[in-house]
């Protein structure tokens, strides 16, 4: 098992199966130069909306890369 995977196993909930599962899907961490980069290809980010002085702000959006792990979440969630 390599250090990626190890790492991802410490946090709480996910199992081996998920942790192989990231890594498989996000590959090199490094190519996103920060973490919202990270979190808008997995469509982890929320919906916004604005016009003029008005900002609204929605549910996650369903763009991006659909991790089978994020769409399970959101199942649970709902």
């Amino acid at each position: 098992m390599n250090d990626e995977i190890s790492i991802l196993l410490t946090i709480p909930g996910i199992g081996y199966f998920s942790a192989l599962l990231i890594y498989a899907e996000v590959g090199d961490i490094n190519r996103f130069p920060n973490s919202k980069k990270l979190c808008s290809y997995a469509g982890l980010v929320p919906t916004v909306r604005q016009s003029g002085n008005k900002i609204i702000r929605g549910r996650i959006t369903k763009e991006g890369n659909r991790w089978k792990l994020v769409d399970r979440i959101h199942k649970k969630v709902r």
